[in-house]
């Protein structure tokens, strides 16, 4: 923790000492009338009337001004300023500081220092004795700031030095590098407490500096300010937190007062225009239950690598939860309740990204931790997305130089990537279902594997299977139904000329497509967390 002492060479103010008794040169000899309350008594009264107009006790520091007024990546410029301390007043220079190149984060902290100053040799005339003597005595009171830099190497502020005040903090990108934000920490005013009399005009009106808020604005943003539980003070509170949804029947642009995207379309979003928004996507990745990364056990090599995962039932939960999702994003008739064909335009279109957690196999061109690649289409879907092989097919070229092995991968739905490299600054949004919602962990496919859906998938409408039971009259021959080239019979003796027969449904029919049966009917849907806000959280 370095501390360097900054030149401050001007801020020196003093005022005359008023020493009793002392001789001065006029024609009045003994105590000048009216000098104490000159030197003494009236500036301790301009002093009191600060005090009483800020609510400032004798023994508080007021301070005045001393704002940053501008920075770049080298230096902070400041404007002058004052502090009020009890009935004495100390001034400050405009400074231009350069904090050290060393530094990493750090703060300037000042000090005050008063001393007796400017010794000169006077006389004294004592009244008792009525004799003169000769004494070296201090003339002046000298009031100084002295400002220090205090920093450290690492991206952590150091430790404030006893008896010091701090002042203005700041940030750099790096030691050695450049400045990347500047805080000033004092006050310059304090509200008074009584406000049914006239304010005065306040220098620093900001809403941080009145003593019954946060401090900082640092990790506040998007924040609302709200009268905290005990209703003495106000804190900030997220009244919306990251990918909250709402509905409205109005239809609007997104803005910086409504920072809302549609969720209903499929969108690419740059991190300059959602600062927060794409970080956040970005790091949204798929869990099958409580597991986010999925072991590999080998590779096929070629131009299109087709990675090969154990044989769990996890495994086997994430393809078909993949397959869902792609089929949900693919070209679509409703008409027909038809898909369209497979092909790498639809995959390319879907872009799902499979992360490489760690290197997968050996060789220069094997997936290497890291890495980023899209799910791309291998001559069928079954050779692509298989849930029976737990086979995922990625944009990598395994052609030469690569050699099968083990490795683990995560599946990020919102992410971008191009041969391999993650895209930092962009993130894509999967648009939501028409139809509605359904809770993560719901299940979608009947047979030996009970499917549960992971947060941020997307599964396709379905019907349940179920039969239809019909009642049928006919003559004392019986019944007959012709269908399919085959032909049934059935039917009851005299006077009982009625049969039951039970048909399997539904099935393709020659123009509506074949239906998509599970365990349950779903209409097509989107896999979200729903929460409900409970105003205000305590720890």
């Amino acid at each position: 923790m370095p501390i360097v002492s900054v030149p401050v060479t001007t801020s020196t103010r003093k005022k005359t000492i008023y020493n009793s008794n002392q001789r001065v040169n006029a024609k009045t000899i003994g105590n000048i009338p009216g000098l104490e309350d000159d030197l003494v008594l009236y500036p301790k009264s301009i002093a009191m009337i600060i005090r009483e107009l800020f609510d400032v006790l004798p023994t508080d520091k007021q301070f005045f001004n001393g704002n940053v007024e501008s920075f770049d990546t080298t230096e902070i410029v400041t404007k002058e300023g004052a502090y009020l301390v009890g009935d004495d007043i100390y001034y400050l220079e405009a400074l231009t500081l350069v904090p050290t190149a060393a530094g990493f984060w750090g703060f300037f902290e000042i000090e005050l220092d008063a001393v007796d100053s400017d010794p000169a040799s006077l006389q004294f005339f004592d009244v008792s004795t009525n004799t003169v003597s000769q004494q070296v005595v201090n003339t002046r009171k000298s009031y100084n700031i002295k400002v220090y830099e205090n920093y450290n190497t690492t991206a952590s502020f150091p430790t404030l030095t006893p008896g010091r005040i701090k002042w203005i903090e700041f940030k750099k990108d790096a030691a050695f590098g450049n400045i990347i934000e500047v805080k000033k920490l004092l006050n310059s005013v304090v509200l008074p407490k009584d406000k049914s009399g006239t304010l005065a005009l306040l220098e620093d009106q900001t809403f941080i500096g009145l003593n019954d808020t946060p401090s900082s604005y640092s990790g506040q943003k998007g924040r609302v300010p709200v009268v905290n539980q005990a209703e003495n003070g106000i804190i900030f509170q997220q009244q919306f937190g990251l990918l909250d949804s709402k509905w409205s029947a109005r239809k609007f642009s997104p803005s910086p007062s409504e920072p809302w995207f549609r969720k209903d379309l499929d969108q690419t979003f740059n991190i300059s225009n959602w600062p927060l928004l794409v970080p956040e996507l970005r790091n949204t990745k798929w869990e099958i239950g409580s597991v986010s990364v999925f072991n590999v056990i080998g590779f096929t090599t070629g131009t299109v690598t087709r990675l090969q995962l154990e044989d769990t039932l996890i495994a086997r939960n994430l393809l078909r939860a993949l397959l869902e999702d792609y089929h949900f994003s693919k070209s679509y008739t409703p008409s027909t309740n038809a898909d369209g064909a497979d092909s790498d335009s639809e995959f390319s279109a879907w872009s799902f990204i499979v992360r490489i957690t760690s290197d997968i196999g050996a060789g220069t061109n094997a997936p290497k931790s890291g890495q980023e690649f899209r799910i791309r289409y291998l001559s069928s879907l079954a050779n692509t997305l298989s849930v029976t092989n737990r086979y995922i097919c990625i944009d990598k070229d395994t052609s030469s130089l690569a050699s099968t092995g083990t490795g683990t991968i995560e599946i990020y739905p919102f992410r971008m990537a191009t041969g391999g490299t993650p895209n930092t600054t962009q993130a894509r949004w999967r648009k939501t279902g028409e139809a509605g919602l359904m809770t993560p962990g719901a299940t979608f496919y009947s047979g030996s594997d009970l499917v549960e859906v992971p947060a941020n998938a997307r599964v396709r409408d379905r019907g349940q299977l179920h039969y239809h039971a019909f009642q049928l009259s006919a003559g004392a021959t019986g019944f007959w139904l012709e269908g399919g080239g085959s032909l049934a019979t059935g039917g009851g003796g005299a006077g009982n000329p009625s049969g039951n027969m039970s048909i399997l449904g539904p099935i393709a029919g020659p123009t509506d497509g074949t239906p998509r049966t599970g365990p349950g009917a779903r209409g097509r849907e989107s896999v979200e967390y729903l929460y409900g806000n409970g105003v205000i959280y305590l720890t």
